[in-house]
């Protein structure tokens, strides 16, 4: 089982019924697609790179006039070359 499987076992294990049927199949169903395209991404023909995997405005900051830093960075990870941008 994947970490995000394992933890929905957990969740349903520990409070039966707090997940609702529908959301928990739907959190399945995106973890498998998750999977498929990650197999898709790692693939050679593809770049793969350093991934900060939670960029967004909040774990951002600004030094100097133009440079840009992340803070936030334990979801790192090797990712697509664009993961961080979609």
């Amino acid at each position: 089982a994947t970490t995000g499987h394992a933890a929905l076992l957990v969740v349903e294990k520990l409070y039966p019924g707090l997940v609702p049927a529908d959301i928990a199949v739907g959190f399945r169903d995106m973890l498998c697609g998750f999977r498929q395209l990650r197999a898709h991404w790692s693939d050679a023909r593809y770049p793969m790179t350093l991934a900060h995997g939670d960029a967004h405005l909040g774990n951002m900051y600004q030094f100097g006039d133009n440079e840009l830093g992340f803070f936030d960075w334990q979801c790192k990870s090797e990712e697509f070359c664009v993961h961080d941008v979609t």
